[in-house]
């Protein structure tokens, strides 16, 4: 799956880079979970469930270690912002790098609202298939 995700073009959701071979050898491209393991382990979701390839994308390794273990809608707001390290992404692009890996924002917290709060909807993720 993650194969054909970058034979397809999916951007790496800080830099945009398309991976390609080159890519893939050279950068060190991580599997990434899309729902972090930490954040799943936190909110009671099983590995088997988490571990599944439907939680899973190519990130080069360092967005791997910016976003880090917290909710999709804590990582994604962090990636729009920036810091003195990373510039900061328009909401616009970062949403073009989602779709890229075939992600629906919707899905990750940053649209998602239940009883008027952002939610970051592991299972509503899921039964969607977002791959």
């Amino acid at each position: 799956m993650n194969a054909l995700l970058m034979k397809e073009g999916a951007q790496d959701f800080r830099s945009g880079q398309k991976f390609d071979h080159t890519v893939f050898f050279g950068e060190n491209v991580d599997i990434h979970h899309i729902f972090p393991q930490d954040w799943c382990k936190k909110q009671g979701i099983k590995p088997a469930v988490y571990d599944s390839i439907i939680n899973k994308t190519p990130l080069s390794f360092r967005t791997n270690r910016i976003i880090g273990g917290v909710a999709p809608s804590e990582y994604l707001a962090k990636l729009e912002k920036g810091d003195k390290q990373t510039p900061a992404i328009e909401r616009e692009r970062l949403d073009a790098y989602l779709r890229s890996h075939l992600i629906d924002r919707a899905f990750l917290g940053g649209q998602l609202r239940i009883h008027g709060r952002q939610a970051d909807a592991f299972v509503a993720f899921d039964r969607a298939g977002n791959r």
